[in-house]
């Protein structure tokens, strides 16, 4: 799936109504089923359903590569593995056969690690896809055909902190006693894939908040794949294998160089410019000087740490915000605009960064002459 269309399904699902039914079970920390239970989502009040709905829209946000992968399952199909097939089972069935749902509970919890409390959901939705024009407007009332997919969510549960709270019916403060909180999902899935606007069961989308050995875990026991590194971990990584490759070897201005090329995609307006794989890095290295001694160094390291994460969006590689410069003893964060102005100079036979200035200098939020 591509950024149109998660947005095309999140649209959908979070507005149009779609959704038909909702399950849930609760699991505690020692793997027993605390609760199950089974609602028409049009039945449920307007804050447990606007809850619901925040959980949904947040598992179905964010970056494709950065939290939300697209999971090859080819080779799951192909081995007739029983998890896949029950995902098919599952969605076939529009959640009316329990016993399936139950196959799935049970299925998640025998191989979720995870050693505190949380909260299995899984909805079923029904888009009725619209039909589009030559000209690439959509037709809302022409519709092609049905995609009927399942999304399910793995959300944390934890317990509140115990705290005083104005209570508005009494006109009072209380103690407010701690209870159960369900929290934003750790992992999600939305099965089948909805490519090029048309069902795609030999792929799922996954929704990954930040690396996980549980959910790891869980998705290769169940589906036999390695799980994609998180945004975070993506970027902490490649920073790792460009201080490998250009540590003592490079001067700032090459630094700059790697960096402003990385920004400069991030901001391109063509998506193919914004997603990097392992030959685009290394031709931004060689584009930046950097010899290609350095470059079959960032090859092996990158083959070894990211395997798995073929391509990475520009963007999770920096930081939009600012660049920081350390030495011994400061550190100096600058807008990215202001960062390539930034210079090295040799003065007294030592060396200097010069920071531009601009109409104002602060020392402790205190201003000075300038």
């Amino acid at each position: 799936m591509d950024k149109k269309e998660v947005s095309e399904i999140r649209k959908a699902v979070t507005s149009y109504g779609i959704i038909s039914k909702l399950c849930g079970c609760y699991v505690n920390h020692e793997k027993k089923k605390l609760l199950v239970y089974k609602n028409l989502f049009a039945a449920l009040e307007e804050r447990e359903e606007n809850r619901y709905t925040a959980i949904i829209k947040k598992a179905l946000s964010g970056q494709i590569d950065g939290t939300l992968f697209n999971i090859d399952l080819v080779p799951a199909a192909r081995g007739k593995r029983p998890e896949y097939e029950l995902l098919k089972r599952l969605n076939d069935s529009g959640l009316e056969d329990d016993e399936l749902i139950d196959e799935f509970y049970d299925t998640v919890i025998a191989n979720f690690p995870y050693g505190e409390n949380y909260l299995i959901l899984i909805i079923n939705s029904s888009y009725d896809v619209p039909g589009k024009a030559e000209d690439g407007s959509v037709m809302e009332d022409a519709s092609d055909y049905m995609h009927r997919f399942i999304n399910a969510f793995i959300c944390p549960v934890k317990l509140s902190k115990e705290g005083l709270f104005y209570n508005e019916d009494k006109n009072n403060i209380e103690t407010r006693m701690t209870d159960w909180l369900v929290g934003d999902p750790l992992t999600a899935i939305m099965f089948p894939s909805f490519n090029e606007r048309y069902t795609d069961d030999h792929e799922l989308l996954l929704y990954l908040r930040k690396d996980n050995d549980a959910v790891s875990e869980l998705l290769w026991d169940m589906l036999g794949c390695n799980m994609p590194f998180s945004a975070k971990k993506q970027r902490s990584i490649v920073t790792e294998l460009f201080d490998d490759t250009l540590s003592g070897k490079y001067d700032s201005a090459t630094v700059n160089e790697i960096y402003g090329e990385l920004f400069r995609r991030s901001e391109s307006e063509e998506e193919y410019n914004k997603i990097l794989d392992k030959d685009e890095l290394k031709n931004i290295l060689r584009d930046s000087g950097v010899a290609e001694e350095g470059i079959s160094e960032f090859d092996k390291g990158y083959e070894e740490r990211l395997e798995g994460n073929k391509k990475i969006p520009a963007e999770n590689l920096i930081n939009k915000k600012a660049v920081v410069i350390k030495t011994s003893g400061v550190e100096i964060k600058a807008d990215t605009d202001i960062a390539e102005s930034i210079e090295e100079r040799m003065i007294d036979g030592r060396k200097f960064l010069l920071v531009p200035v601009s109409e104002f200098i602060k020392i402790n939020d205190v201003n000075t002459k300038v």
